[in-house]
């Protein structure tokens, strides 16, 4: 068998909005665990605060920013002990806050993940939903990913690590009654359907009425248990990861004649469904007004402008023009770059993919535009129309120009076409009806499936 490195998970019991006696008990564990020889060690969801805050404002009294205070204390234990963890904790941002897990080693915080489903319960009834893509992490000679709770129901999460090389996936949670069937069933399946180990550690005790399950355990890419706590008590439970295990896809039981390979025998040409645009569904009975039941449209602060004439745009403060100067563009969601023109993903968009096929110039008139500049950018809006039926099945397209101010226009001073895919039965631009939600994809997950599309194609890579 290949190489092998020891973990640990740290069932445990977390109190409201104590912050430091937490840290203080994350830290004793963790001594503990790597005394044991244990080179990572996996603590719950919310470990660092507690998850049952009534309210966003009592929440954000015990987050902190990442890097802040509480990584910077278990990056120095990290250094001593020479070891890694994952613990949970809520990230703040500005005004929002994440329900958050983090990997930190001897040289620092290695990566952050936000939880992107979020169920209605604890303080996940406040937090904004996660906006970073699922990323595989290097922790010594493992790779990790990293979901939380309520995301280890949704198996595309875990594939995408998967698919990315990951050898462990953790899950950090707090499991109330009525995840006894999560904590039973589902860590072994996900870790059978994509042959990599799986860690979830729930926390136990009780907080504001809920009582919480425990039943952590390390699941065997086989399918079967590493480890188990199967009861609702503190515990430290260690398991072995085989990294030749978790990293050999093609299983041949009976050579020639029984042989599978889980990631080869995809067929993600018929998987499109997945990615399709979602029927809108009623909030939750009760829900208060809240992320639910919003229109949230932030995105239009920065269009609001004095009365002044469309050409008085400062280009500086076009987020097109600082697109094109800054050279980030995943960053920027500049899935191409021409000659003359910029391919982007629109942040807000009408429906899934919708592109903004821009001139580089700032220019606010269609005469204002050279002959190469006009013809580049017709050439780029057939071009991913093709590009669009090709990878997202798109049936048809809404292709527009709103010229100055008064027609609409979000930008006026800097010409753009929208490209809009449209598919049966889908939503119509933005609905703006009681109790209706749209949520697209993940514009990051669409900006990596444009560009590898174009790279494999041999188009220009974005910068």
């Amino acid at each position: 068998m290949g190489q092998k490195v020891k973990v640990a998970g740290v069932q445990m019991d977390v109190a409201l909005g104590r912050v430091a006696e937490n840290l203080a008990q994350i830290e004793a564990k963790l001594q503990e665990t790597s005394a044991a020889g244990a080179m990572l060690t996996v603590f719950p969801e919310c470990a660092l605060s507690g998850y049952c805050f009534d309210s966003l404002e009592e929440a954000r009294q015990f987050a902190q920013p990442v890097p802040g205070p509480a990584t910077a204390h278990l990056t120095k234990v990290c250094q001593r002990l020479q070891t890694f963890v994952v613990f949970g904790m809520l990230e703040a941002e500005g005004d929002r806050v994440f329900n958050a897990s983090v990997l930190i080693g001897p040289e620092g915080v290695v990566g952050c993940y936000r939880k992107v489903h979020l169920p209605r319960l604890g303080v996940d009834c406040f937090t904004t939903p996660g906006d970073r893509p699922w990323q595989v992490y290097q922790c010594g000679p493992m790779k990790i990913g990293m979901n939380i709770c309520y995301d280890g129901s949704f198996p595309e999460a875990a594939r995408c690590m998967a698919l990315d090389g990951a050898d462990l996936i953790v899950l950090p949670t707090n499991w109330p009654p009525g995840g006894q069937s999560t904590a039973d069933y589902v860590i072994n399946t996900r870790a059978l359907e994509n042959q990599v180990y799986y860690l979830a550690v729930d926390r136990v005790g009780d907080e504001r009425g809920f009582h919480f399950i425990g039943k952590s355990r390390l699941a065997h890419p086989n399918g079967g248990d590493v480890a188990a706590e199967l009861h609702d008590r503190p515990a430290i439970f260690y398991g072995e990861i085989d990294l030749e295990v978790a990293r050999t896809k093609r299983l041949v039981r009976v050579p020639g004649k029984h042989e599978i390979d889980r990631f080869r025998d995809r067929r993600p040409d018929l998987y499109n469904r997945i990615i399709a645009p979602v029927t809108a569904h009623p909030p939750y009975a009760d829900q208060p007004t809240g992320l639910h039941q919003q229109l949230w449209a932030p995105w239009r602060l920065e269009f609001l402008q004095p009365a002044e004439s469309a050409k008085a745009l400062p280009a500086p403060s076009c987020f097109i023009c600082r697109g094109n100067e800054e050279q980030r563009d995943q960053e920027n969601l500049i899935v191409f770059r021409g000659n003359h023109t910029l391919v982007i993903l629109n942040r807000y968009p009408y429906s899934n993919g919708h592109l903004l096929v821009c001139p580089m110039s700032h220019k606010a008139d269609l005469a204002d535009l050279t002959t190469e500049e006009h013809l580049e950018a017709m050439q780029l809006l057939t071009r991913f129309t093709q590009i669009m039926r090709e990878l997202m099945k798109a049936e048809g397209f809404n292709v527009g120009l709103n010229l100055g101010k008064v027609a609409g226009a979000g930008v006026p001073g800097h010409l753009h076409w929208h490209l809009v895919p449209r598919w049966a039965g889908d939503v119509n631009f933005m609905p703006v009806m009681a109790d209706v939600r749209v949520i697209p994809q993940s514009l990051q997950a669409l900006w990596q499936m444009l560009t590898a599309a174009l790279a494999s194609a041999g188009g220009h890579e974005p910068s």
